[in-house]
Parts: structure tokens; C-alpha cells; sequence
């Protein structure tokens, strides 16, 4: 009942524990469309927060959410790829463990 309040809030919050959480809560939730639309772009700003924990839970709630939604995967595949070749040692780390099951989504369909 507080889905509404969870996506405005990690919309709206700059403190990193909150970001986080919500990164690892949010996806776990049945999205109506429009709010997925939402939740998806808010996590690809978190890809641009300054603390890395922030980062890498983005990239696991994008993962997540491409899982569901096989029209973002693409999108979730290149930056997770880009992070996984480009980023600091926690990013590589989540990366190699996001890839494989992106990479065979995208084989499957």
C-alpha cells in the first residue's frame, strides 16, 4: 500500500542509506507500468551517485527490474557492461555476477 511513497521518496532522497534500501526494496514490488517507467530512471541517476554502495544496489534493482521487464534489458545490459569494464572494483565485482543472467536474456529472446 505505501508503493506510491517508497518510488517518491527514492525519487526525492539524497542520503545514501535511503537510496540503497530503496534500491534493494522497490524492485521486490509489483510495479504498475508507469511507475516501473519510474523506478527505472530513478535508479539510472543512482548510477551516477557519488558513493559507490549506492551504485552497485542500482545496478542490482536495474538488474532485477530487467529481469521483469524484458523491454528495459538492453538499456540495463550496456550500462551494467560499461560499469563492469569502466568502474571502480565494487562495480566490476557486481557486474560479473549481473551479466551472465542479462546476457542470456537477451539470447533467449
Amino acid at each position: 500500500p505505501f508503493k506510491a511513497q517508497l518510488v517518491g521518496l527514492a525519487q526525492q532522497t539524497r542520503q545514501q542509506e535511503l537510496r540503497w534500501h530503496l534500491a534493494q526494496m522497490i524492485p521486490r514490488l509489483e510495479l504498475a507500468p508507469q511507475q516501473t517507467k519510474t523506478v527505472i530512471h530513478i535508479f539510472f541517476n543512482y548510477l551516477t551517485d557519488d558513493r559507490k554502495i549506492v551504485v552497485t544496489f542500482a545496478m542490482q534493482a536495474l538488474s532485477d527490474l530487467a529481469i521483469k521487464n524484458a523491454a528495459v534489458s538492453p538499456h540495463v545490459l550496456k550500462a551494467i557492461e560499461e560499469l563492469t569494464q569502466t568502474g571502480s572494483p565494487e562495480f566490476q565485482a557486481r557486474g560479473k555476477k549481473l551479466l551472465p543472467t542479462l546476457k542470456k536474456m537477451k539470447q533467449e529472446r
